[in-house]
């Protein structure tokens, strides 16, 4: 009898722990089952989103529970103390880890499961964000690594519906977050943009730690990239005075002489490898610059004195053209006999005073008309020939019996010659006697 009533209380001492535990948050994921952790909201939605982090206090049995909010949904819940601190202080420092992360540029993405110091944690951006204490396993009736990557997927999937919200539409998938990697028995930081390496540090500058370097080129390049800046901005120069990769005018990383002699190369090369090395990820992630390239910042150079400006120079294709008239001087005597009309650059244009007219004879029987702009009114015994400048144009004058010149109203141009030819000068070439002169086509050619 005694043994029958032992039994039934035992029974009831079972039944009431069974009703308390049903009655607790124990887990967010079927126990057997990994969670599956949201990825692919970009990086810069996670440091426009802003979640409410909370740490929210509850007692139970006497025990001091904490619980870790997201926009009002419970993401870790602490049903035991740890070391010296309860439920309640645990989800205090937990939500604290995670303000921190999320205000240093991590976003949803950056949240997993991982080991520290030989226990099971929840990592972010390399920095540490919970510890899962065995008797937070037990509790929760799951293993350890198991309930580590509950609370990392409850953490992420939280935050990236907060991401959702504030990230703009059609954005590229872009993760640029650091990370730690054991290297035989160096503890690296690797620099990842999309879980695509581009940069490994192997030693610290000015008393930091490789990861904490690594942060550093992640957190610059997230910030130039959420400014506009893409692949086409990223160069090898200086940035005071010291190698380094830089995304227009903007500092990404510092390159020093013990990476150049580990990599067998010089500080220049290297800086030019880890600029295509983020251009490359950059361009297969599809981010775009909105930004025209920088040249780089550059020391100061002596002043130069000041060079002759040329007259001509390989730019003349850039000029503005134009033309106008001016008289045709016969040589040498510097009588004007018509009018020509030249076209070319109007720097050149404005030297053009006068067109001269040589006359060649060929064989007795054709005459030749040259025409050359000159930069003088009157022509001398070496033309003062003008480069670059054309005749396009030309309008004779008829000279009558008193050897008064009369302009002719005609007009003809080498690319509207005349409907009808007149008839030549019987003049013999040269003279300028009396008579009248008809009105005579020339070929004109073109002096460049």
């Amino acid at each position: 009898m005694r043994y029958v009533d032992r039994m039934g209380l035992r029974l009831l001492l079972v039944g009431i722990v069974v009703i308390a535990l049903a009655s607790t948050f124990v887990g967010f994921s079927p126990v057997g089952t990994a969670p599956e952790v949201t990825f692919g909201v970009p990086a810069l939605a996670a440091e426009g989103a802003k979640p409410d982090i909370q740490a929210q206090k509850a007692t139970q049995a006497g025990a001091v529970l904490g619980r870790v909010l997201i926009d009002g949904t419970p993401v870790i819940e602490y049903l035991v103390n740890a070391g010296w601190y309860d439920g309640y202080e645990r989800a205090l420092i937990a939500a604290g880890n995670i303000r921190k992360v999320l205000t240093a540029g991590a976003a949803s993405y950056h949240f997993r499961a991982g080991q520290i110091g030989g226990y099971e944690a929840v990592l972010a951006d390399g920095e540490k964000i919970v510890t899962v204490d065995p008797a937070d396993a037990q509790y929760n009736s799951t293993p350890t690594a198991r309930l580590a990557r509950t609370w990392a997927g409850n953490i992420a999937n939280a935050i990236a519906r907060a991401e959702r919200d504030a990230a703009p539409p059609a954005e590229p998938e872009l993760s640029i977050e650091a990370g730690r990697t054991r290297m035989g028995d160096d503890l690296v930081g690797d620099v990842l943009i999309n879980d695509r390496l581009v940069i490994r540090i192997w030693r610290g500058l000015e008393g930091q730690s490789p990861l904490d370097r690594a942060k550093g080129i992640a957190k610059r390049l997230r910030d130039v990239v959420k400014a506009g800046y893409g692949p086409t901005n990223l160069l090898a120069g200086e940035y005071k005075d010291r190698p380094a990769v830089l995304m227009g005018k903007k500092l990404i990383a510092y390159v020093d002489p013990y990476h150049a002699q580990l990599n067998a190369s010089t500080q220049d090369n290297l800086a030019r490898v880890w600029a295509a090395n983020i251009a490359e990820a950059l361009d297969a992630a599809g981010v775009e610059s909105t930004r025209p390239p920088e040249p780089a910042e550059q020391p100061p150079q002596p002043e130069q004195p000041p060079q002759p400006v040329e007259q001509y120079d390989d730019a003349w294709y850039k000029e503005r053209y134009g033309d106008k008239w001016v008289p045709i001087l016969s040589v040498p005597d510097g009588i004007r006999i018509g009018a020509a009309r030249v076209n070319g650059p109007k720097h050149d244009l404005r030297l053009v005073q006068a067109v001269a007219q040589i006359e060649t004879p060929w064989k007795n029987t054709l005459e030749i008309d040259i025409y050359i702009p000159i930069s003088t009114k009157r022509p001398g015994k070496f033309l003062s020939r003008v480069q670059g400048v054309g005749v396009t144009a030309l309008a004779d004058f008829d000279l009558t019996d008193d050897a008064k010149p009369k302009k002719s109203s005609k007009k003809y141009s080498i690319f509207e010659p005349p409907k009808t030819s007149t008839r030549a000068s019987q003049s013999p070439p040269g003279s300028r006697g009396k008579g009248r002169w008809g009105l005579r086509s020339h070929p004109v050619f073109e002096h460049r």
